[in-house]
């Protein structure tokens, strides 16, 4: 009887660590659904009925359900910038970067509330030391064109949009043969928004 008994402990561990992790999963799912529940709902609410507030408070669940999930502080940076809520969002954005320092969409949003706020100094500063390690990031090279547009450095806002063009960045293409002279650069200021 004493042979079996590690047998009969084993199978009973077993059975107990596979239940916990039926219960876990069964968790995970139930939280993931509700995440997606809300953020559907305030997809709707923000880009259908252009309710930002409503749709910040669902957001806002989702962040206290998953708070590590870097994605749900993108989705909320984005609706307060279209809210011209850019102080918020910059706030927003940092607790971002910090969950993933190298992630490259916190640097975009943060490209576009930073010149927005006329904080263009401390954008490109930013965006160059991400460039270091990730030198044909082209989005990268885009908006800190923005950024030297937005300072008057027309020849650099020109190379920027270029060099993104090169990399494949569709709208940088489009600014660069548009504006392919720094002459025309003076007209881009709005279609110049990092994309």
């Amino acid at each position: 009887m004493n042979e079996r008994l590690p047998w009969v402990l084993a199978v009973i561990g077993v059975l107990l660590i596979s239940g916990l992790a039926f219960n876990t999963r069964a968790e995970k799912d139930s939280v993931e659904a509700e995440v997606v529940s809300l953020m559907t709902e305030a997809k709707v609410l923000y880009e259908e009925q252009g309710h930002a507030t409503d749709a910040l408070v669902l957001i806002d669940k989702a962040i206290a359900l998953k708070p590590d999930t870097q994605s749900l502080r993108h989705r909320k940076a984005e609706v307060l910038i279209g809210a011209r809520r850019d102080e918020e969002a910059l706030d927003v954005l940092l607790e971002a970067r910090e969950l993933d320092p190298e992630n490259w969409q916190s640097y975009t949003l943060l490209m576009k509330v930073w010149g927005r706020l006329d904080m263009c100094d401390t954008a490109i500063a930013e965006v160059e030391h991400y460039m270091a390690s990730h030198p044909n990031w082209a989005k990268a090279y885009y908006a800190r064109g923005f950024c030297h547009y937005k300072e008057h450095r027309w020849d650099l806002a020109l190379a920027d949009v270029q060099k993104a063009c090169e990399l494949g960045h569709k709208p940088g293409c489009e600014m660069a043969d548009k504006y392919g002279k720094p002459a025309k650069i003076l007209s881009v200021e709005r279609e110049m928004i990092p994309q």
